[in-house]
C-alpha cells in the first residue's frame, strides 16, 4: 500500500523474545554470529516430551516465564506472557506512555497468534480427567481465546484507541503490523502496538505434526545444530520454535515532535492468498505480494520467509530472482532459531528493522548449497549501508503471502 496513505508511519520501538535471547538486541547479536539455537528438549522445556517421535526445537532458555506471567496480571497463560513481556518492553524502547485521554485514544494495538498456548489446554484437560470439573480453573477460557492479549496489554496502560486480534497463521506478525501501518496511515490512531505470540510445546501439537505431514522436519533429533536449512538443498522441513516479536508504529510528525528515536520508515504492505501447494515451487503468490507491497520503493534486501521446507523455499528464491536478480542481499533467520509459527513474521520485521538501523544483515545458516544460484544469499555478515528492505511471510497451505517494505528515516 505504498504511495496511498495520507500519513508517514515510522518504526519507534522493536522488541523480540527468541531462541536467540530474550531481546532484540540478543536475537540480532546470534544471528549475526550465525549461532545455533535447536537443541534437543528436557522434560522441563514440554511435558511428556518421551512419548513423542521428535524431541527437539528451539526453546526460551534465556526468557523469565514465571516472571512475565505475573506482569500478564489475571490471564497468566503462556502465550499472554509472552504478549505482554513484547509490548510492554517495545512501548519502553519507543519511550511511549500515554497520559491523558487524547494519548489513550489515539494509542491502539493489533497482537496474535495462531493456536495461542496449547500447553494451557492440556494442563485443565489433565486437570478435569483426574478431579472432575469441579477442580477447572476459573480462568481457562480467557487463557484460550487470542485477543485477550490485548486486554492485558490495553488495561494496564489505559491504552483505549483501536485494536484487533489477528489470526492468521505463519502470516499473523505481517498482518497485524501491515494492518496496525493502515490504521495509522489513514488517521486513525498516532501510536499502534503491532506483533504476534506462539507458545505451544505441547506433545499433542508435536504428535499432531508428526503424524499429520504438515511438513515438520521428522529428522530433527539425529543432528539439531543443522536440521534447519533456508534455501538448501539438502532441507529436510521446518524445525520448531516459540518467541514473540513487536513492533511500535507510530504517525511520523507525533514521533518528531515528541522526540522519538526512529528506526525505520514502513512504506509497503500486502497480504495475498494462493490456494495450493501445486504453485509453491514457481514463487508467483510471493512474488505479487513483493511486488505490491515494493511498487517503486527501492529494496536493498530480503528477510526472507524460507522455512527449509519442501518447494516453498525455491518458490520464494524463485520469486526474489525474477524481482531483483542479484541486486539484493536475502537474508533468513530460521536456520538459527527455527520456526516460531506465527511470530516468526513479526520477529522477521523486527530483524529486519533492526537491520536497516544497525547496517548489518545477519547470515544464513546452514546454507551450503542454495536451491537458486541466481540469488545473493547472505552467508557471512554483510555491513551495508541500507536504503530499504523487505521482510516476508508464508503460510504454507497457500492462504495468505505477506510482505512489509522498510526504508531507512530521512526528512
Amino acid at each position: 500500500m505504498s504511495g496511498v496513505l495520507p500519513k508517514r508511519v515510522v518504526i519507534t520501538g522493536i522488541s523480540a523474545v527468541t531462541p536467540a535471547g530474550p531481546t532484540i538486541e540478543a536475537t540480532f547479536q546470534g544471528l549475526l554470529e550465525k549461532k545455533n539455537f535447536i537443541r534437543k528438549l528436557t522434560e522441563s522445556d514440554m511435558e511428556f516430551l518421551s512419548q513423542i517421535k521428535i524431541q527437539s526445537g528451539g526453546p526460551l532458555d534465556g526468557w523469565d516465564l514465571e516472571l512475565w506471567k505475573k506482569k500478564a496480571g489475571t490471564v497468566k497463560s503462556m502465550y499472554h506472557a509472552l504478549g505482554v513481556c513484547t509490548a510492554w518492553t517495545a512501548l519502553e524502547d519507543a519511550k511511549w506512555k500515554p497520559s491523558n485521554e487524547e494519548e489513550y485514544t489515539r494509542t491502539g494495538i493489533m497482537y496474535g497468534s495462531a493456536r495461542t498456548s496449547s500447553p494451557d489446554i492440556s494442563i485443565a484437560h489433565r486437570e478435569v480427567v483426574k478431579h472432575g470439573y469441579g477442580r477447572l480453573d476459573r480462568i481457562i477460557l480467557t487463557k484460550l481465546i487470542p485477543s485477550m492479549i490485548v486486554g492485558s496489554v490495553t488495561i494496564p496502560h489505559h491504552i483505549c484507541g483501536f485494536s484487533n486480534s489477528i489470526v492468521s497463521g505463519n502470516c499473523t506478525g505481517t498482518n497485524a503490523i501491515g494492518d496496525a501501518f493502515r490504521t495509522v496511515g489513514f488517521g486513525e490512531a498516532d501510536v499502534m502496538i503491532a506483533g504476534s505470540a506462539e507458545h505451544d510445546f505441547d506433545a499433542l501439537v508435536y504428535d499432531s505434526l508428526i503424524k499429520g505431514n504438515y511438513g515438520f522436519n521428522l529428522q530433527v533429533d539425529k543432528n539439531p545444530e543443522e536440521a534447519s536449512r533456508p534455501f538448501d538443498k539438502a532441507r529436510n522441513g521446518w524445525v520448531y520454535g516459540i518467541g514473540a516479536g513487536c513492533v511500535i508504529l507510530e504517525e511520523l510528525s507525533h514521533a518528531l515532535k515528541r522526540g522519538a528515536h526512529i528506526y525505520a520508515e514502513v512504506v509497503g504492505y500486502s497480504m495475498l492468498s494462493e490456494g495450493g501447494d501445486e504453485t509453491a515451487k514457481a514463487g508467483t503468490g510471493m512474488l505479487r505480494t513483493m511486488k505490491r507491497a515494493i511498487r517503486d520503493n527501492h529494496v536493498d534486501a530480503v528477510f526472507a520467509d524460507a522455512p527449509g521446507y519442501g518447494n516453498w523455499d525455491e518458490g520464494e528464491a524463485n520469486a526474489i530472482e525474477q524481482l531483483f536478480g542479484k541486486k539484493v542481499d536475502v537474508s533468513a533467520i530460521k536456520g538459527s532459531i527455527g520456526h516460531l509459527n506465527s511470530a516468526s513474521s513479526s520477529v522477521n520485521v523486527a530483524v529486519a528493522a533492526y537491520s536497516l538501523h544497525k547496517g548489518m544483515i545477519p547470515p544464513i545458516r546452514n546454507l551450503t548449497n542454495p536451491v537458486n544460484g541466481n540469488v545473493n544469499f547472505v552467508t557471512n555478515p554483510v555491513k551495508k549501508d541500507l536504503t530499504g528492505v523487505v521482510a516476508n511471510s508464508v503460510n504454507y497451505d497457500g492462504t495468505a503471502f505477506g510482505s512489509i517494505v522498510l526504508k531507512k528515516y530521512t526528512n
